[in-house]
């Protein structure tokens, strides 16, 4: 028998996997940003949002959209990338991929309603 796609073992799959490329990307971009500056400081903040920021504007769009989530756990993501990101949702069906970019959303609608 054969799950479908949006079967909720397919979607906690799918899920799971976002969260481990998501780990990843954050991990890349943390060393770079640590090659340049000590953690906490406000070089190192703002080498992380550089990176994280390029990586948004030049990657695929699986890659786009995984660095937003990035953006949105590291509190750099900006209007910007979420319009770089709602058109990359454009080259892909991949629901689990709209989810994510609309939980970067109401992420970075919610820290901006708490500034």
């Amino acid at each position: 028998m054969h799950e479908s796609a949006c079967s909720p073992h397919n979607r906690a799959t799918s899920a799971t996997n976002l969260i481990t490329e998501i780990r990843r990307m954050r991990i890349d971009a943390e060393r770079i940003a640590q090659a340049i500056a000590l953690p906490g400081s406000e070089a190192y903040q703002e080498k992380l949002a550089s990176v994280l920021d390029e990586w948004i504007r030049r990657g695929s769009t699986r890659q786009q959209l995984i660095c937003l989530a990035c953006a949105a756990e590291q509190g750099t993501l900006d209007l910007h990338a979420l319009i770089i990101g709602r058109q990359a949702l454009l080259n892909t069906q991949d629901a689990a991929l709209h989810r994510l970019y609309w939980a970067c959303v109401r992420r970075w609608r919610h820290a901006r309603s708490t500034l």
